[in-house]
């Protein structure tokens, strides 16, 4: 009996046999794995830049007597400190 293999189930067979890593397509997402790894990186470094700034704010704003760690213009009063 003849089976006529269509082109998508070849390249499923060949997928199967091929060793790891030899398909375009390991290739293509081993790529988007580095790249999402970078933004995930760019994202941890963003984080860590804003909480660090918060806190010498707030370090700031307590050295220069504010107890409340907020130094500067009162918008709630229009106090100046």
């Amino acid at each position: 009996m003849y089976v006529k293999l269509s082109v998508s189930t070849f390249l499923i067979f060949a997928g199967i046999v091929a060793p790891p890593g030899a398909t375009p397509a390991a290739k293509v997402a081993r790529v988007l794995l580095q790249v999402t790894g970078m933004g995930f990186g760019i994202y941890c470094v963003a984080a860590i830049g804003l909480f660090l700034a918060g806190v010498c704010v707030r370090v700031r704003g307590r050295m220069t007597g504010d107890p409340a760690g907020r130094a500067g213009h009162d918008r709630a009063t229009g106090d100046h400190p």
